[in-house]
């Protein structure tokens, strides 16, 4: 299909609201189905067996979801060479900033988005004690990513952001992950086959060491209850009146804001989002 011709679809999907509310999140029940299983709301159901992080980045590339709640990833200008485009690997784009996240559920942010994210999963059928329950650990998984990452007061220090490194020697240092398939897989660069012997930049080389050791250390069921929150709270957005309603209460929290944006800009933001990173990596050049 046209690109183009899918962005429409997408588009007139997005704001067909009389259509998102006969569906009653059928549709993203079986996407979500799809891409591994939200535990909280499969209870006994749901199969840890078939769980593997590094496999959901996949199937959320492929669904148009985010790459960045494990790893975040960028096409961008070297900028020690304005020639080339590189490959920057960074830590994850997390819900909340880390000095929030840091002060635990004592914080009155942090209670309201556990609130939030309760809430969202009663109202996809999860059963409210199990989503108590089950949330609280994946948001405790998110806090300890969060307490990995570098602080934003350091991020402005550029120099320290700048490690390139090749890809085999990423291999060397970080062997839990098949860094040459999960670059080729998760970035899915038209015509462009990532090898062993180019350079990516790491932003941040001890968030990657403290991820292996917090996968390892954390059940599939919370990374999967994690990550799968995540995907569903990016896509509330765009579904059923009483789901934004619950969104738009969040953000009223958080910001004070009252009134969504309109449904049109909503939609908009959706498209660019699915579809920016091909238009980024397409003009890739001489990347890498």
């Amino acid at each position: 299909i046209h690109p183009f011709v899918q962005i429409k679809k997408l588009y007139s999907s997005c704001m067909n609201t009389t259509a998102i509310e006969l569906d009653r999140l059928k549709t993203i029940k079986s996407i979500i189905k799809g891409l591994g299983g939200w535990p909280v709301i499969e209870g006994q159901r749901w199969n840890q067996t078939k769980f593997d992080w590094i496999q959901s980045v996949y199937k959320f590339r492929k669904a148009g979801y985010s790459l960045d709640y494990f790893l975040a990833f960028t096409v961008a200008v070297d900028y020690r060479n304005s020639t080339k485009r590189v490959i920057q690997i960074d830590q994850a784009i997390l819900s909340l900033a880390k000095e929030l996240f840091s002060k635990g559920l004592e914080n009155d942010v942090v209670r309201a988005y556990y609130n939030y994210m309760v809430d969202i999963a009663v109202m996809f059928g999860a059963n409210r004690l199990t989503a108590k329950t089950q949330l609280k650990k994946a948001l405790e998984f998110e806090m300890k990513l969060s307490n990995v990452t570098m602080s934003m007061e350091d991020r402005r220090n550029y120099s320290l952001l700048y490690n390139p490194i090749s890809v085999c020697d990423l291999q060397d240092m970080f062997p839990s992950i098949r860094w040459l398939e999960y670059l080729n897989s998760a970035l899915n660069i038209p015509n462009v086959q990532i090898q062993e012997t180019d350079i990516v930049i790491v932003s941040v080389p001890s968030y990657i060491s403290e991820l292996e050791k917090l996968i390892n250390s954390t059940s599939k069921r919370i990374q999967a209850n994690y990550v799968m929150w995540r995907a569903i709270a990016s896509s509330v957005p765009y579904l059923t009146e009483a789901l934004r309603q619950r969104e738009l209460q969040y953000t009223k929290f958080l910001n004070g804001r009252t009134e969504r944006v309109p449904r049109w800009k909503e939609c908009t933001d959706l498209v660019t989002q699915r579809y920016s990173l091909n238009y980024n990596t397409v003009i890739r050049g001489n990347c890498v």
